[in-house]
């Protein structure tokens, strides 16, 4: 998801491809695996314009509240 996120823009297709198919692995992890499953990411994104690079791209590490946020949940057996 990073990777493309720097390469097209943090709300680019391709991001949401790349999440909804992390979403379906989860799913199927879920499914199969018999523990608790915690998820953790590292940092958000946004995306900023510079023509010089090909148009727009992700940034993050900037000290911006879209950079600063991240996400964590948990998904326990019942």
């Amino acid at each position: 998801i990073d990777s493309f996120g720097r390469a097209r823009g943090a709300g680019s297709d391709r991001v949401l491809e790349a999440v909804s198919q992390t979403g379906e692995y989860i799913t199927r992890l879920r499914e199969e695996f018999r523990g608790d499953i915690y998820l953790f990411s590292d940092h958000g994104m946004h995306d900023y314009h510079n023509e010089g690079e090909g148009g727009v791209r992700g940034r993050h590490y900037t000290g911006r509240i879209e950079d600063m946020t991240a996400i964590y949940a948990e998904l326990k057996r019942r």
